[in-house]
């Protein structure tokens, strides 16, 4: 935990102990590894880091277990249409961000960006809506007691409009606690607790990546 921002740590628990009383929706804690810049966090890491944490994580055998997933996101507004490809099924979900905090690395290497967001499901529309943006994800999932490990290769198109657009490609880990009951209601000491914890996991995958 030494290397990363412990004031930026604790200063995103304070804001999720805040958030986390008045919310009765499901809530979304994730920790996502990227480069903070001074305007954006960029998500997407190196292939070959991206691979190595990947055979990392596999090779590990004390996961609960382990999915993998393609699906295809599609971006309205609020509005996330999710078409799980193996299963054939739709999905709808409205997610509403409350906050992001970047946590940067002190020895320059990945910084770690926590998110809170609530999502509701919602009907599916009778038709695809003009979409902002469309991502096919090929994913794999590693699950460990209450957190999940999202590795992912992403291909994004900005426009449903148009469809020569390029797909830009790329490689995305985040750690999502999900149990969300673990934060909410809980006392302020123990929720920064929660995201210590969610911060140590981000650096466990950094070991893995080999820098």
């Amino acid at each position: 935990m030494d290397q990363f921002d412990i004031e930026a740590v604790r200063e995103a628990a304070r804001l999720v102990f805040v958030a986390t009383r008045s919310l009765d929706k499901n809530i979304e804690l994730e920790f996502r590894l990227g480069s903070a810049g001074p305007r954006a966090f960029d998500p997407s890491i190196n292939r070959d880091l991206f691979l190595r944490a990947l055979g990392g994580l596999k090779s590990n055998a004390a996961w609960d277990r382990v999915e993998e997933s393609t699906t295809v996101d599609y971006f309205a507004k609020d509005l996330r249409i999710t078409h799980d490809v193996a299963r054939n099924s739709w999905s709808a979900m409205r997610k509403r961000k409350m906050f992001s905090r970047d946590i940067r690395n002190k020895e320059g290497k990945f910084d770690v960006r926590v998110s809170l967001a609530t999502e509701t499901a919602a009907p599916m529309p009778v038709t695809i809506p003009e979409c902002a943006m469309i991502r096919n994800k090929k994913r794999t999932s590693f699950f460990h007691k209450f957190w999940r490990y999202d590795v992912t290769e992403v291909a994004t198109r900005k426009s449903s409009g148009d469809i020569d657009d390029d797909r830009a490609t790329t490689f995305e880990i985040e750690i999502e606690l999900t149990d969300p009951a673990r934060i909410r209601d809980q006392p302020a000491d123990y929720v920064e607790y929660v995201l210590r914890y969610g911060v140590m996991l981000c650096q466990d995958v950094i070991r893995l990546s080999g820098i």
